[in-house]
Parts: C-alpha cells; structure tokens; sequence
C-alpha cells in the first residue's frame, strides 16, 4: 500500500512529514563482527543490549554472536564477540538469553560423561556491565542415556527479573508417560522450589513445552499433545504454592485447531496471555505459515483459561512478531511476512545465498476478549540477500490509543509529469501513526541521516526498537557493517 512513495511530490500528493522527528545519533560507532547477523534485544539492569547471532554451519560452536552493550540513556558501553572460542569446560548448546532483575545471562545445556555418570546439565552464564560473559553457575542436571536421548531444557524469566524458572524434560521412555522437573530460582539463581511431575501423556521423543513464569513465582506450561491419527491438541499446565497444585486446562477452539506463531504478555495482576496466529484443518507442519486467523488465550495466577478466535487472515508466511497491550484492554498483533530462499555456494559444501522478500504485513487490533476490530495492512514488496532480512522489520508501539509503526520501505521517484524514472534504488524509513480506528493519521518520512557531515546513507534497523524517555525511540543504524545507536524523536 505505502511501498511506492513519491519522493519528489510531497508537497502536492503525499501525507509524508520532513520536520515531525528529530535524529540524533551516538557516538562510537561499531562494527558489526558478525555478518549477515540476525538482532535480539533485551532490557536488564537498567542497560539496554542488542544481540548479533548467526548460525554456523560445520563447526565446533553453534553460533557467532556479539552483544553489544548501552546504559540507560542509550551511550555504548561496550561490545564483545561471544564463544568466538569454546574455554574449557564451557557447555555446548545454547538455550537462550534471558534478562534478570540486574544482569543479562545466557542459559547453555551440554551432555557430559565427565562424573562418570550420563548426565545432561544447564548453566547460566552472566554478563558484567560492559558484556563481557562471566563464570558459569549450574542450574539443573538430570541422568540421561546418550546425547542423543538426554531429553531438554526450557527456561524463562518473571517481566519484573526476580524469577528464574528452568524447565527438563526428562528423556523418552519406551511405552512410559512423559516427566519433567520444574525449579524456580530467585535472580541470584537460589532455588525457591522445585517439583518433579508426570504429564498424563505418553512419553514422546520429541515434546513441546514452552515454560513461562510471573512476578509471583506461578508457572505455566503450554503444552502441545501429540495424537495419534487425529490433530495435535494443546493445554496449560498451572504450578501453584510452590509448586504443591497443578492445574491443566485444556484449550478447547473447535477440531483441528493448531497453533502457529505465538507471542505472550502478563498482566499486572500475574495473569498470562498468549496471542497470534492459528490454522484449521491441516495436517502437522504444513501450511503453518499461512494462517487462517488470530487466537488469544488468557490463563489466570489460579490456572483459570478462556480461549477465542478470529477468522480473518490468509497471507501467507505470516509470523507474529509483537503483542502489545492497548490502554481500552485490548490487544495489537504485528504480523510480518518474510519469504526465505535458499540456494547452495558453487563450490562451497554446507554453504548457501539466502534471499529475502517480504510480502504484507499486519498490524492487527483486537478486543479484550479477542475479537478483531480491524487490521492494518502494509504491502511491501523490498528484497535483500545474505542479510538476514535485518531491514526489513516493523517496530510498533502504543501511545494513548494511537499506535505508533517504524518500517523500512522502497523510495519511488518521479518526474514532474508523474512518470517513474526510478524503482527501489534506495531504502528509506517510514514513521505511521495509526489511529483507533485503523486508519492512518500521519506519515513521517525520516529524512536521510548523516554524521558529522560524512558522506553515506544510514539505515534503521526497526528490530532493535525500543520506546523510552520523553517520546523518543531508540535504535540501531547500519551502513554497511557499521552500527551506530540513534534516537529519533518524535
């Protein structure tokens, strides 16, 4: 819809602002070490951190990473490679970056014979207050049979990073039913309880177990049941009193009803709530990107659930990437599609070229009791390679009952006679503001950043977002492989 501006018409035919932002840029600038990097970022101790990771084909570690570090007014603080080389000792899968009240850690699992025992273990490793990755402490540890049967690890932290919750999967068991262990641990990972519990299900090789934990110490667990010859079914499991009463309530949305992309909040009181994108009528793993509509699940501190639908969206590969709460109760779905290629390197074994295009993406509300009020689309037609498809991200944030986008789009030019003499030779980034509505108040074209006079065209990099102090809005900036933190105002 937006993808063709006219960059030379604003005046006469555009919506698009040139004096609605103000750019301010930080220095140092940085280098980003890990090419064709995908970005996470978290918010820890009152430090911002953005996460570079890349997965790495045939070699001793999974992954080439980089954190980078900012204080709490967005000034860099430090930026470090991450097992760039295995130390000794150091376990071997990672399992995820958390965020605790004052400190990041990265949780990793490993299988080891070194006590004598098959045992698989899970430790946290910290970061210090310029990113550097500190001594490890084990979490949780549990017998297993070999690697390839040592069962696996879950982990999350509590909104306000006073809890730590671990979740094992114990391994399969032949004709057995499915156990887990589930330890809650404080920010300083002292153990505050721990439960062993047998699912009423079979034992599965492969189960699907996400753990979340709220401010209060509750656990609960969204379960995928695998079914024999029929669709697979989904509950919550509730862990209360320390652990002491589990509740599972089953997620009734009709036959054939599967999860597809999913994002969760808490409210203030502790409950949970679970949205995205569901499909019908499928059979496992097919069609899961292309979505028949939205869902919502809302579970309270006692286990109580309600479950709801919506039937309205088929775009294909389309995968939530924000849940927003909106002051009326209700709820804002970012959607994006991102189509992937893949395609081997002549002459390079276990190497390939990714191309990357997007498609339309949803900016979706919806009530408190999860019914869509309308959706916003963006038909964006931008292609990259090799990149990770890092530009191509839309950032979203609430302000009264306005919502608030920043995309990257394709600049369209044209003569005075409307003609186009140029298609998508550049990037630009674009500032919306929709309103309760679902129709779009104002456009912002953020005009074209420069530092210090020097020539080159800095480009956002929406993913790394984040909505803090007076109205402004913090994120990187890339020319190249050159990063750069910058707040825009607005």
């Amino acid at each position: 819809m937006w993808n063709k501006l006219v960059a030379s018409c604003f005046a006469v035919a555009s919506t698009v602002s040139l004096s609605a932002q103000t750019v301010e840029f930080i220095e140092p600038r940085n280098v980003q070490n890990v090419q064709g990097a995908e970005f996470s970022t978290y918010s820890a101790g009152g430090q911002y951190y953005v996460l570079h990771k890349k997965y790495r084909m045939m070699a001793p570690i999974m992954y080439d990473m980089q954190l980078d570090v900012y204080d709490a007014n967005r000034k860099p603080v430090g930026s470090n490679p991450i097992d760039k080389v295995l130390e000794q000792g150091d376990a071997n899968i990672p399992e995820g970056f958390f965020a605790l009240k004052d400190k990041l850690i990265m949780c990793k699992s490993e299988f080891s014979k070194s006590s004598g025992s098959k045992m698989s273990y899970i430790y946290a490793y910290p970061f210090d207050a310029t990113g550097r990755r500190q001594k490890k402490t084990l979490l949780s540890s549990f017998a297993a049979e070999s690697a390839f049967n040592a069962g696996n690890f879950g982990v999350n932290t509590s909104p306000d990073g006073t809890k730590l919750v671990v979740f094992n999967e114990l391994p399969y068991e032949k004709d057995g039913m499915e156990r887990c262990t589930v330890t809650l641990f404080d920010d300083q990972f002292k153990q505050i309880w721990k439960k062993d519990f047998t699912f009423p299900y079979e034992s599965a090789k492969a189960p699907k177990n996400e753990v979340y934990v709220n401010n209060a110490g509750t656990v609960f667990i969204l379960k995928r049941i695998a079914v024999k010859k029929e669709h697979d079914k989904f509950s919550v499991f509730t862990f209360t009193d320390g652990g002491k009463n589990v509740v599972e309530k089953k997620i009734e949305l009709e036959n054939g009803f599967t999860i597809s992309t999913w994002k969760h909040l808490f409210t203030p009181a502790g409950d949970l709530h679970i949205a995205g994108f569901y499909y019908m009528n499928k059979k496992v793993g097919i069609n899961v990107e292309t979505p028949d509509g939205t869902f919502l699940l809302k579970i309270t501190g006692n286990g109580e659930l309600s479950a709801s639908k919506s039937v309205k969206i088929r775009s294909a590969n389309t995968k939530i990437t924000q849940l927003l709460s909106t002051e009326d109760g209700g709820y804002i779905i970012v959607g994006e599609t991102v189509n992937e290629r893949s395609t081997p390197k002549p002459g390079a074994q276990f190497e390939y070229n990714y191309e990357y295009s997007t498609g339309i993406s949803h900016i979706i509300k919806m009530g408190s009791e999860g019914a869509m009020q309308w959706n916003y689309e963006l038909n964006r037609n931008l292609r990259s390679s090799n990149d990770a498809a890092r530009f191509f991200g839309i950032f979203a944030w609430t302000k009264g009952s306005d919502v608030n986008i920043f995309f990257t789009d394709e600049l369209t030019n044209h003569d005075n006679k409307r003609q186009f003499v140029e298609f998508g030779t550049r990037w630009i980034n674009l500032f919306q503001t929709i309103g309760p509505d679902g129709k779009m108040k104002s456009e912002t074209l953020i005009t074209d950043p420069r530092i210090g006079g020097k020539k080159g065209e800095y480009i956002f990099l929406p993913v790394t977002g984040s909505v803090y102090k007076d109205n402004k809005l913090f994120m990187l900036a890339s020319r190249g492989l050159e990063l750069v933190g910058a707040t825009v105002s607005y």
